[in-house]
């Protein structure tokens, strides 16, 4: 809003949205008009859309809804709000290791510790895949580096490995 006539200093007040939500658009309109943290639900779930939120201050509850998401894009996204940001173990998180690590040891997501993993960017080590999978009670899949049967068997059990045995 614009201050009209002899009233001055407004446009920094907090903003509780009672609605049951809102979306990525209306928060957008909502935060530009205040420097206070706008608190609200938001109804958009798919992270296309979510990834439109323009500020970082802000106490929006998300739930993302898409089946696969970027382990790189969701950080991003956590970076975008205060508030709640969960995720479902049914959706895949994708991405190097690093990128991975980073998603699944942010402690604002709630959800990411069940999600199914998929190691992207071509052939991880046991290690590596090892400390993904314990960070994840979903299943993971990656390929892995070593070939000789004896560091195989180290692998966490119940994922999917691709790998060849020399």
């Amino acid at each position: 809003y614009a201050a009209t006539g002899s009233i001055n200093g407004l446009g920094n007040e907090a903003n509780t949205i009672t609605d049951a939500s809102i979306t990525v658009a209306q928060a957008n309109t909502l935060a530009a008009q205040t420097t206070g943290v706008v608190t609200a639900t938001i109804s958009d779930g798919d992270m296309t859309t979510l990834a439109g939120i323009t500020e970082t201050t802000n106490n929006l509850a998300i739930a993302v809804t898409d089946s696969t998401i970027s382990a790189t894009a969701l950080s991003a996204l956590d970076a975008k709000t205060t508030g709640t940001l969960s995720v479902s173990a049914t959706s895949t998180l994708t991405g190097s290791v690093a990128e991975l690590t980073a998603a699944l040891d942010a402690a604002t997501i709630t959800g990411v510790g069940a999600m199914k993993v998929s190691i992207t960017g071509g052939s991880v080590s046991i290690a590596d895949a090892n400390t993904i999978a314990g960070k994840t009670s979903g299943a993971v899949t990656a390929t892995i580096t070593e070939t000789d049967l004896a560091s195989l068997v180290s692998l966490e059990t119940g994922n999917s490995w691709i790998t060849t045995v020399s």
